[in-house]
């Protein structure tokens, strides 16, 4: 056994070491070593009082938040101190557990969309009839704009003020 720990660059207690290991599973060949490997990084997401928390946390939020929220949140000195967190998380493990959480990403939309396989110019027929009627409980509807090949409506009141 001494050998055995030379060539894995170890000293006399690691050939003890495998020796009580040899022999005890010899014994019994059922007794096997344990491997730590993997065991020593949990997530913090296999608690779920954590987890319950954290989702009643986001839920507060509403729907737009960032992982720097969830950061943030689990820096906190009560929360770390509730659950043994040690270390703070970084940004990419954050970005992480909001995908287990089954969170994802979404740009939010900029600008006007404008449906060019609409008939009546991006406007689809039902949805028109909405806008006139909307036009009628808001004051007068001014006809449609056309502005470099979209749709633009202008709302004016009883007054002909431009409420756009």
């Amino acid at each position: 056994m001494y050998q055995a720990a030379i060539g894995m660059g170890q000293g006399t207690h690691c050939a003890q070491r495998l020796c009580e290991l040899n022999c005890a599973f010899f014994a019994d060949h059922k007794i096997l070593p344990i491997n730590p490997y993997g065991d020593w990084n949990k997530s913090l997401l296999v608690n779920e009082n954590i987890v319950n928390e954290v989702s009643i946390y986001l839920l507060s939020l509403g729907n737009e938040f960032t992982a720097k929220n969830l950061m943030d949140f689990l820096h906190q000195a009560d929360i770390k101190g509730k659950y043994g967190i040690e270390r703070d998380i970084s940004h990419k493990t954050a970005c992480q557990y909001l995908q287990v959480l089954g969170y994802h990403y979404q740009s939010t939309p900029k600008g006007q969309y404008v449906d060019c396989n609409a008939p009546m110019g991006g406007v689809w027929p039902d949805v028109g009839k909405g806008v006139q009627l909307l036009g009628e409980l808001m004051g007068s509807y001014g006809e449609p704009e056309t502005t470099r090949g979209s749709l633009v409506l202008r709302w004016t009141s009883k007054l002909g003020r431009c409420l756009t």
